[in-house]
């Protein structure tokens, strides 16, 4: 798994918990139902930082092992002093300079639908629709297995 996964995780976890604060407010009597709504605003969030992530992720791993990057990523516009600032560091400083302007690149974007998602995913070369929307149903089961 990557660190950008495990956040994802820590993040639907944290959308369960909600559910079980849900589940006991209801269980005594009070009306509760905004927390629904922030498990389902929360878990959108999740994946879309998680594809977000997972692009810097991915990016900068391709970068800095010479891993030709995909059509996507050479496609993206960046800041010609972010280029210039590549040509004057070492090695190391060039794969976070690098991470800093794929960073800045998808800040920016959302990552909520499944084609969204699955656009975000072509960026590191991966091209299943089904894969990421099978994503998505995932965290919006995880996240709402328990309300009654």
């Amino acid at each position: 798994m990557t660190a950008a996964f495990d956040r994802f995780e820590e993040h639907i976890q944290q959308c369960a918990e909600a559910i079980e604060i849900y589940n006991h407010l209801k269980g005594v009597g009070y009306a509760a139902d905004f927390s629904l709504r922030f498990v389902w605003v929360a878990s959108i969030s999740a994946l879309d930082f998680y594809i977000s992530e997972l692009i810097v992720e991915k990016g900068t791993l391709h970068f800095a092992n010479s891993i030709p990057l995909s059509q996507k990523l050479l496609n993206e516009t960046v800041p010609m002093a972010s280029l210039l600032a590549l040509h004057s560091v070492t090695p190391a400083q060039q794969v976070l300079e690098f991470r800093k302007i794929i960073s800045l690149a998808v800040k920016f974007r959302t990552f909520q639908k499944a084609e969204d998602v699955a656009t975000g995913s072509l960026s590191f070369g991966t091209n299943s629709t089904s894969g990421m929307r099978s994503l998505l149903s995932l965290a919006l089961k995880i996240s709402l297995q328990n309300v009654d």
